[in-house]
């Protein structure tokens, strides 16, 4: 629903907060790009857009075809230029092609609103969008939107580059900005409307353009929809509908009964003699011929004869006469086209169908011949009395005599002195007499006054400077000047306090003490120079410092600072070491050890870590070989260590931790399980039992094997097996 506001107290204008004709979208949703990154100013700057996809060969617009165009921030289009202009002009009256749907004076250096730009190829358009936007300066109080939507026709226009522009005024709260003399965005120089070739013939401009209420365009249409109008821009010109006559890209025109809502529409079709149809407002018939004979334009018209409009002809019985000038025959302009005979000297006006010459004044004739009039042959020339008259070709000129000035037919005296046109002195009084002038020399000067020379008071004495100022003779007087230290009109000088009033030349860094007529300058403190110039003193690199001496001293302009050095803390004067490692400050490794030293500390990788001590890496005791873990046993990398496996099978762990496995002798422990017809062979963690094929043998050495022991079972035979077996001797001493 629309909510109204208007000031109809006032009767000044109705404007909306509605939204009365909704904003087009791009297919991809939105409005499209944002061309505020590429307004320089965003109060009155623009952005160049190339259309040429969707107008190949440009929109053409007063006799020129723009594939570039301007979306200006104030609401307008432009083709050959940006235009920055922010009160808005007359339409029509541009002198430049532009549409503008709302041009007046538009803010975006807020942030509030913005300008978007559509390409839309798919749909033959392009759509520019000024969505809410606020007014000079920076006003954000009321909001306007609208768009400006250009649509590709030529093909519904046989092939005439043809653009339709509509105008969709969504939302419409302001008219005018502040420097367009308005007050809260009304008043002043309301915004204009419409289209301009700036040709000053083919424009349109929109209800209310230019006047308070042009705020109503979003309650009004040309076409059936409010806040909505169209026009047609065909072949550069804007075909005016409803004017009766059938224009380029027209259907048809039925004069005042036709306007966008009603049923002619504005697609390109041009009325053609002999077509058969006679056009309403145009032709009363219509045939294939003009009529029998005639086939050209009458003499004083060119072009091409179309059915004749002959106003003898209402029956529409499909005759034509040649009673009236055809249809399409124009005039000819035989005086744009110098075709005409008319004197040199004379001027030729165009006709239907002919032309006409006349003399220029100051000559004489029938404008075919022409002769000079002399004008000073009477009456002096209409001159004035103090003028001399003298004849010209076609004309006469009147001059005023010496002393006088004037057009020549009104002479007044001359005022030499006013007009510096005198001979006098330039140190001389001129007074202007009638048809003349005097010259006086003027005070300071002696002479007649066309030379007059300067009179020096300083030399003479006859000055009144003050004893504390100098004489200086100038051309006509002398000044005087106070004396450096002084001050006055140099006929009274008074001492100057140069240090109160900051005229010393001390250093920044020097006391100033004001002297008569003069000032001295003391460095200060910390400082040493003449005072004009004092040099900071380096209390550090003379070792004039009381810093500690593990401090670091730093000069600065008058003075120095102390600074304890890294690893120690106190004021600069006193510096004591700090105990990084007591305090956590160290970045020694979790591995390493910190051992804190004077003004600093020292970082050492544990045992089992290897590094710098800031960063320390595990040693893999296993990869290297520093481990003492047995041979026969596997050793385990650990952060820090290692550990030693079990001995194997047939071992026994010496300590056991693995780092000893000595041998188990299953056979001289009886541990093995061999026959004891077989002999027991002890290998390293094992042991073998092999066979004897000789029975009688292997029985006796078993005979011999267990009636003879030594201490603990301890086989003292050798039995061997290869496909039976035998046995050994007994040792020595055993029988």
């Amino acid at each position: 629903m629309k909510k109204l506001i208007c000031l109809v107290a006032l009767g000044v204008f109705c404007s909306s907060n509605a939204w009365a004709a909704s904003l087009e979208t791009c297919p991809s949703g939105g409005f499209g790009t944002s061309l505020r990154p590429f307004i320089a100013a965003l109060d009155d700057g623009g952005a160049q857009v190339d259309v040429s996809a969707v107008f190949p060969t440009g929109i053409r617009i007063d006799g020129a075809d723009y594939t570039n165009i301007w979306i200006n921030n104030n609401g307008n289009i432009t083709f050959a230029a940006q235009n920055s202009i922010y009160t808005p002009d007359a339409i029509p009256g541009l002198t430049f092609p532009a549409i503008a749907v709302w041009y007046g004076d538009t803010d975006l250096r807020s942030g509030q609103g913005d300008i978007y730009s559509c390409i839309d190829p798919a749909n033959n358009r392009a759509i520019f969008t000024w969505h809410e936007v606020g007014y000079y300066s920076m006003k954000t109080d009321k909001l306007n939107s609208y768009q400006i939507i250009l649509t590709n026709a030529a093909s519904e226009c046989a092939g005439i580059p043809t653009a339709d522009i509509q105008f969709r005024y969504n939302r419409l709260e302001w008219t005018t900005g502040d420097l367009s003399g308005g007050t809260g965005g009304l008043g002043g120089t309301p915004a204009t409307a419409g289209i301009d070739a700036g040709d000053t013939i083919n424009a349109v401009a929109l209800p209310g353009s230019g006047g308070a209420t042009v705020l109503d365009l979003v309650n009004q249409t040309n076409a059936n929809d409010l806040g909505v109008f169209k026009y047609r821009l065909a072949n550069g010109t804007l075909p005016s509908c409803g004017n009766g006559t059938l224009e380029v890209c027209e259907d048809c025109d039925l004069g005042a009964n036709n306007d966008n809502n009603g049923a002619c529409t504005e697609i390109c079709q041009n009325n053609v003699c002999g077509d058969g149809y006679a056009y309403f407002g145009v032709e009363t018939c219509d045939t294939g011929e003009v009529s029998p004979g005639f086939d050209q334009c009458p003499p004083g018209y060119d072009g091409f004869p179309v059915c004749n409009n002959d106003p003898a002809n209402t029956s529409g019985n499909g005759t034509c006469t040649l009673a009236a000038i055809p249809a399409g025959c124009s005039d000819i302009d035989e005086c744009f086209e110098n075709t005409d005979n008319c004197s040199a000297n004379g001027s030729c006006s165009n006709t239907a169908g002919g032309f006409t010459c006349a003399c220029n004044p100051g000559f004489s004739g029938d404008g075919v011949t022409c002769t000079d009039i002399n004008e000073c042959a009477v009456n002096n020339g209409g001159c004035d009395a103090n003028a001399a008259c003298a004849n010209t070709f076609g004309g006469f000129t009147c001059t005023c005599d010496s002393g006088y000035t004037g057009n020549g037919f009104n002479c007044t005296d001359v005022d030499e002195c006013l007009l510096n046109t005198d001979n006098c002195d330039v140190n001389a009084v001129c007074a202007n007499t009638d048809g003349g002038f005097t010259c006086t020399c003027a005070n300071g000067y002696a002479g007649d006054g066309v030379t007059c020379a300067d009179i020096d008071e300083c030399a003479l004495n006859t000055d009144n400077c003050s004893t504390d100022a100098m004489c200086a003779n100038v051309t006509g007087g002398f000044t005087c000047i106070c004396n450096a230290g002084f001050s006055g009109d140099g006929v009274t000088c008074a001492d100057i306090d140069e240090c109160a009033t900051n005229a010393d030349n001390c250093d920044a860094n020097a006391t100033c003490a004001n002297t008569t007529g003069a000032f001295t300058c003391t460095c200060d403190a910390g400082f040493s120079g003449d005072g004009v110039t004092c040099a900071d003193i380096d209390e550090c690199a003379t070792n004039t410092d009381n810093c500690d001496a593990n401090a670091t001293c730093t000069n600065s302009p008058g003075t120095f600072a102390c600074a304890c050095n890294t690893g120690y803390a106190g004021d600069g004067l006193n510096c004591a070491d700090i105990n990084e490692c007591a305090l956590g400050m160290d970045n020694c490794d979790v591995n390493a050890l910190c051992a804190n030293t004077v003004g600093g500390f020292d970082c050492t990788c544990v045992l089992g870590y290897n590094g710098d001590g800031v960063t320390c890496l595990d040693d893999d005791e296993c990869a290297l070989g520093t481990d003492n873990c047995d041979d026969v046993v596997v050793c385990t990398n650990e952060p820090g260590s290692f550990s030693c496996g079990a001995c194997p099978t047939g071992y026994v762990d010496t300590f056991g931790n693995g780092t000893s496995c000595a041998d188990i002798d299953e056979c001289a422990l009886g541990l093995d399980n061999c026959s004891a017809l077989v002999l027991c062979t002890n290998t390293l963690g094992s042991f073998t039992c092999p066979r004897d094929t000789s029975t009688l043998q292997a029985i006796l050495c078993r005979h011999r094997r267990m009636r003879t022991r030594l201490g603990q079972l301890q086989r003292v035979v050798l039995c061997t097996h290869v496909g039976h077996f035998t046995c050994g001797a007994c040792p020595v001493g055993l029988p």
